[in-house]
């Protein structure tokens, strides 16, 4: 027999299911649709997920990383030192003298009528012929410091840069060695908030069982409940945490653009 008030608990724990359901859909949907709007996918279309949540990204355990030169702000970097370097040895070639060679060769035509202008048979059709070839040399002398600002502008572009990308270099280190700890630690937490679902979900099998039998009370069921909901919800909390922190080691060795150039 049971009793009334056992019935209410149990309607408002369903209840409750209820509503966390809806918000989850919802959240779903929203999600979806966010999926949608980066992959420029009409947003009346269906789409299907066919990855699960435990798949993992990282086929391997990372390992201790100090070449981070497939990073595009890396080589972004690296770009921008080997342009300041020879935008400063193109200043510097500024003090040397240069020597060019010049010519042209040409036809001439004097016409009183533009109309007879291309008649080989017209007694105005004498063309005159006309060239020249000649030598420049230029020494520059004084420009009014000109070069010599623009060269030290140069030297501080390059040094600036060079230091921007020791600087990064050196956080990348710093945040790789910090997304490894993070790593680690989130997959222990998923793994033990897997043993911990299992002992949740065998407690509660008994208190059910017992609460069958008459020697528990639906009290104690719904508390079993809430703690295997708990162990659950903690578990898909660290399973978040532990794939944020694969997406992180992913962005920082470079590795992350192999996934974009599957979806491309």
């Amino acid at each position: 027999m049971g009793r009334e008030t056992d019935f209410e608990r149990i309607s408002v724990s369903l209840e409750n299911l209820y509503t966390q359901q809806s918000n989850v859909k919802a959240v779903h949907e929203q999600q979806l649709n966010m999926i949608k709007f980066m992959l420029v996918i009409p947003l009346e279309e269906t789409i299907t997920l066919t990855d699960s949540a435990e798949m993992p990204l990282l086929l391997q355990s990372p390992e201790i990383l100090s070449d981070f030169s497939g990073h595009i702000d890396i080589q972004m970097l690296e770009a921008q030192k080997e342009m300041n370097r020879l935008n400063e040895s193109l200043i510097k070639a500024g003090y040397l003298p240069t020597v060019a060679f010049v010519g042209s060769y040409g036809y001439t035509g004097y016409r009183e009528e533009f109309g007879n202008y291309f008649k080989s048979n017209s007694p105005e059709s004498e063309w005159f012929s006309s060239s020249y070839v000649g030598l420049s040399v230029s020494i520059p002398i004084f420009d009014g410091f000109e070069k010599r600002s623009k060269l030290k502008q140069a030297r501080l572009d390059y040094q600036k840069t060079a230091m921007t990308l020791d600087n990064t270099m050196e956080r990348f280190m710093v945040n790789y060695q910090n997304a490894m700890n993070n790593y680690q630690n989130h997959k222990n937490n998923v793994e033990r908030q897997k043993k911990n679902i299992a002992l949740a979900e065998k407690v509660y099998q008994e208190t059910a069982l017992k609460y069958r039998e008459g020697l528990s009370t639906m009290s104690e069921v719904l508390q079993d409940e809430l703690g295997l909901s708990n162990a659950q919800a903690s578990y898909l909390n660290a399973l978040y945490s532990f794939k944020d922190a694969e997406l992180n080691i992913l962005a920082l060795n470079g590795e992350i653009r192999q996934y974009f150039a599957i979806l491309d």
